[in-house]
């Protein structure tokens, strides 16, 4: 699609109603540098369904910053595989709100990690 000949700048740029368009299609071609671009707003745009498409290597590759500006309803979509996925720094940004809404599958995948 096009989304993946994006340059990271042109990322930074989209506005939240432009990533709230994105398609799990556009996003599962967007390259890791261009996740890694992405801004705390415009994590916090992305909808569910995208959110739950992501890769363990998209995920690997969102600071902490970019984890703990997800919302408790988008982490309801991270799959057990993503969040055991996440290093030991990336575990640790997520907020005792964050941690305190997994779900139990999600919480052991969270525990060995952290």
């Amino acid at each position: 699609t096009q989304s993946a000949a994006l340059s990271t700048t042109q990322v930074k740029g989209l506005t939240a109603s432009q990533i709230k368009g994105l398609t799990s299609t556009d996003i599962g071609d967007l390259f890791d540098t261009q996740i890694a671009a992405l801004t705390t707003i415009q994590i916090a745009a992305l909808t569910t369904s995208v959110i739950g498409d992501l890769t363990t290597t998209q995920i690997g590759s969102l600071a902490g910053t970019q984890l703990a500006s997800l919302t408790t309803t988008q982490l309801d979509y991270l799959t057990e595989t993503n969040i055991s996925a996440m290093t030991s720094t990336q575990a640790a940004a997520l907020t005792s709100t964050q941690v305190q809404s997994l779900s139990d599958p999600q919480i052991i995948a969270y525990l060995g990690v952290s």
